[in-house]
């Protein structure tokens, strides 16, 4: 299969695009759409989107709110019919193997531009069609008439269940994104990681712990609605520790698994912050703060480094820390405030005015309009889609 939407789409999304997408969920096209299951809209889609044409996204986002759901029915309901009847005959393989892809492009297709627009905004009313159609046909790749009674193989099982495994896995990052704590929780439960498949495993233990670390970060009162949780009355700082507590272990049993991972490195040494173990939250950021300054992630951690060294009243090591993290743009504003804020508990007023310029008229800063990293750190969003989608791509069947 040719570059995927999101592949192609990855580092490309901006508020012209996103804008022509809200036009396009919006609109309602008038006359009548044919909607047989071989001939809607919905179904050239998909077999677009199978093809790797990038045109079947702005295809399915003209559709309304009830073509979608009437649409994806039909068609889902006329695929599964052909892989249920695809028993015999010269080509009957090659029916069922097709009726099979088509299902598995429905979930896949509507979670992909779900995904993409998580990663910026909470999800709008008219998209819930969309997630819809996607787990109607993640759940029919369940049905055991999918299976090819003739040429069904171990490693043809284990494909489907791959499939259906990373299909649950990027829609847990979808809820995470739109903040459904609860709901993430819910369906965490129902994900079976088969022993010794590393990679869904780390990719789980990540997210529960970013759901731990965002829940910490709520007002007490919205933690518990979003938690689905029925607890006793607790403080809030009580609450939140408790709950970093969470997080933490989730970090550490994504390390376990994989040491090198970048992001549990990362979200590990800042809840160690936010813990007050500063000295344990330097040794594990270590690895990104040795590593060349030139990723989002080395210049986070530094950030974080400098607090943690605030923390031990080692101000120099502080003041490093933050201006290497400054040397990256899309961490420099946080940076130069954690620097100017240094300065002026420290009594430096003049150093601290200085700073301030940074973010006069007519500075480089000052024409940033976007939140920067550190700022989309704290929203809980998961920028990286493709960690989930790409694995999920792989695994449909050839």
């Amino acid at each position: 299969m040719t570059m995927m939407f999101a592949d192609a789409l990855e580092d490309g999304w901006r508020r012209v695009y996103l804008a022509g997408i809200l036009l396009a969920i919006a609109a309602v096209r008038a006359g009548a759409q044919d909607v047989s299951g071989k001939n809607s809209a919905w179904a050239r889609a998909v077999d677009a989107y199978l093809a790797g044409a990038e045109d079947s996204v702005p295809s399915v986002l003209r559709l309304s709110t009830e073509e979608v759901t009437i649409q994806s029915r039909e068609a889902l309901d006329a695929w599964m019919a052909s892989a249920r009847a695809a028993e015999v005959g010269v080509n009957a393989h090659d029916e069922r193997r097709l009726a099979i892809r088509r299902v598995q492009a429905a979930a896949l297709l509507p979670l992909e531009i779900l995904s993409l627009l998580s990663t910026r905004m909470r999800l709008l009313p008219p998209m819930k069609a969309y997630e819809t159609a996607a787990m109607e046909a993640w759940k029919q790749l369940g049905d055991d008439d999918l299976t090819d009674p003739l040429r069904s193989g171990a490693e043809e099982r284990a494909r489907q269940r791959r499939f259906r495994t990373w299909w649950q896995i990027a829609y847990l990052q979808f809820l995470m994104n739109n903040a459904r704590y609860g709901d993430f929780k819910a369906h965490a439960q129902q994900v079976r990681l088969a022993e010794g498949d590393v990679a869904p495993r780390v990719e789980v233990f990540l997210l529960r712990g970013m759901v731990e670390e965002s829940i910490a970060r709520l007002p007490a009162a919205e933690a518990v609605r979003r938690d689905n949780e029925e607890i006793e009355p607790e403080s809030r700082l009580r609450r939140m520790t408790r709950t970093l507590e969470d997080a933490a272990g989730w970090y550490r049993r994504v390390l376990a698994n994989a040491p090198a991972h970048l992001e549990a490195t990362l979200h590990l040494g800042r809840v160690l912050v936010d813990l007050k173990q500063p000295q344990e939250a330097l040794r594990t950021l270590q690895p990104l703060l040795t590593s060349p300054y030139g990723t989002t992630h080395c210049a986070l951690a530094s950030l974080f480094a400098g607090e943690a060294h605030e923390m031990l009243r080692a101000n120099d090591d502080a003041a490093m820390a933050y201006a290497h993290a400054a040397s990256l743009s899309d961490v420099r504003q946080s940076a130069l405030v954690a620097l100017m804020q240094l300065a002026v508990r420290a009594g430096d007023v003049a150093t601290g005015a200085r700073l301030i310029g940074h973010f006069a008229e007519r500075t480089p800063l000052a024409a940033l309009d976007g939140p920067d990293a550190w700022s989309v750190y704290l929203r809980g969003r998961r920028q990286n889609v493709n960690a989930v989608l790409r694995p999920l791509r792989e695994a449909m069947v050839p």
